[in-house]
């Protein structure tokens, strides 16, 4: 029997990438994308609207868990546990895969293999890290040649700027990314926060995602976001609505 999956989603290329990966393995069964979110999920780089568009274009199920560190004595990672418990318990979920490539600032383990341990299932629930330790030029260029079609959802000064959001990734913007990175220092696949993306396209896509506008007129910059620098820019996309994002009927091939 197939092994029961969710992928912790995120609508980027790097949790893209992890599931297509996994959906051809045949011992795998996808039955959910897993969203983690605290009690007033604000996410910007990765809007809940477009990770509803993708969801109905790959005809899975988006499941939403609230994080309430609160209701565990203000312990965030007995909360994560206690979603991963729900996972099991409702969805019948015995491991969690993510796009997790690295370490992830001064955590001294994956932190989603820290959590599947914390919640004591029996079995345990595992974490599968397809993408880990990859090369990050690699991931790009697996990207391209799986047809896995990106745009820009975020960009943060002084790697980018206004011009990028809603950008495709593709080789071009990947040479520019490779000029750029001789520059600042910039890990391509956003490793350190410098960018993120949202996946519109795809093999395993039935429909494709679409908005009419790119660049500045696609843009809004953010200002005192948590986290934010006083000397670094950041921009996202616009509202999804505001810019008419749909899905497409693909033409057949």
């Amino acid at each position: 029997m197939a092994r029961r999956v969710a992928v912790s989603w995120s609508g980027g290329k790097d949790s893209n990438l992890a599931l297509h990966r996994v959906a051809s393995d045949a011992g795998v069964a996808v039955v959910c994308l897993v969203v983690f979110h605290p009690p007033k999920p604000a996410f910007r780089a990765h809007p809940v609207a477009m990770m509803e568009l993708q969801a109905a274009a790959l005809g899975l199920p988006l499941v939403m868990l609230e994080v309430d560190a609160a209701l565990h004595g203000g312990d965030h990672r007995a909360a994560y546990a206690g979603c991963i418990r729900r996972l099991r318990a409702e969805h019948g979920v015995y491991a969690i895969v993510t796009g997790d490539m690295d370490l992830v600032g001064t955590m001294p383990r994956n932190f989603i293999t820290e959590v599947c341990e914390m919640a004591a299932l029996t079995p345990p629930m595992e974490c599968l890290l397809p993408l880990w330790g990859a090369d990050r030029r690699g991931v790009l260029d697996e990207l391209l040649a799986l047809g896995l079609r990106a745009r820009f959802s975020c960009v943060k000064s002084p790697h980018f700027d206004a011009s990028w959001i809603g950008r495709a990734l593709d080789d071009a913007a990947v040479k520019e990314m490779e000029g750029i990175r001789e520059r600042t220092g910039l890990d391509l696949c956003g490793e350190n926060g410098e960018y993120h993306s949202c996946v519109v396209d795809g093999p395993l896509y039935r429909s494709a995602i679409a908005w009419d506008a790119v660049g500045a007129a696609a843009a809004e910059e953010l200002e005192g976001a948590k986290g934010q620098a006083e000397d670094v820019r950041w921009w996202v996309l616009r509202d999804l609505a505001e810019l008419g994002a749909r899905l497409e009927e693909k033409a057949p091939l």
